[in-house]
């Protein structure tokens, strides 16, 4: 893991690159406050490509750096390649390697430390994403709930892994990301059969990377 960045690269980094700030803000205030425990949240996509990644990661910057909350963002994709290369990579934050048991699950996972926010991110070692199965994962996270104010799940898309219909049941809330234009319907559909199915909870979904046709100026007058 390379040094730490200056004040001015992190802040820079410490920046929602897709979600807008009111749009974070937005869904944090649907969430309950009065828990006893971590709110947990798994977003998840039909297919790949959608930006799941990218709207988990927005959510928790806004919701350590502008809120002030505890955050545990947690990948439970398979890693490929040094986990610290593939966080920085998939996430564009200022990280610092943690060692503490706790969130390394016995060496399983790569914990790191978001520099000038209560925000940590955690994923799987390389080769050993596999090997963690669901009861594992829902193991982790009830060890975890008394330290965060949020956990936040960016799991893999529903055509490429089960892992995100097998948890939906064993958080307090799914978030479904849509890509505009992009997403399938009928595998949209299909997830959220799914998940109901399996008795979870769908707070709602993201549309993603959606394209204004019409100026912002002439939809101030529609």
């Amino acid at each position: 893991m390379a040094a730490a960045q200056t004040l001015a690269t992190v802040a820079q980094m410490l920046q929602s690159r897709f979600l807008t700030e009111q749009d974070a803000t937005r869904l944090f205030y649907l969430l309950p406050h009065q828990q006893e425990k971590a709110f947990t949240i798994q977003f998840l996509a039909p297919d790949p490509g959608a930006g799941t990644s990218s709207i988990t990661r927005d959510f928790a910057v806004v919701a350590s750096e502008k809120l002030g909350l505890n955050i545990l963002l947690l990948s439970t994709s398979e890693t490929i390649g040094p986990a610290a290369t593939a966080a920085q990579n998939r996430y564009v934050l200022p990280l610092q390697a943690e060692q503490g048991a706790e969130l390394t699950f016995g060496g399983s996972l790569a914990a790191f430390r978001v520099q000038q926010v209560p925000l940590w991110v955690v994923m799987p070692n390389e080769h050993v994403g596999a090997q963690i199965h669901q009861r594992d994962w829902i193991s982790f996270i009830k060890t975890q709930e008394d330290d965060f104010d949020l956990i936040l799940i960016d799991s893999p898309a529903a055509s490429a892994s089960h892992m995100g219909a097998g948890l939906s049941a064993n958080v307090d809330a799914n978030i479904i990301v849509i890509e505009a234009e992009m997403t399938d319907y009928n595998k949209t559909k299909y997830l959220i059969n799914r998940i109901e199915e399996m008795k979870g909870y769908i707070l709602g979904t993201v549309l993603n990377r959606r394209h204004f046709y019409v100026p912002n100026y002439i939809y101030k007058h529609i």
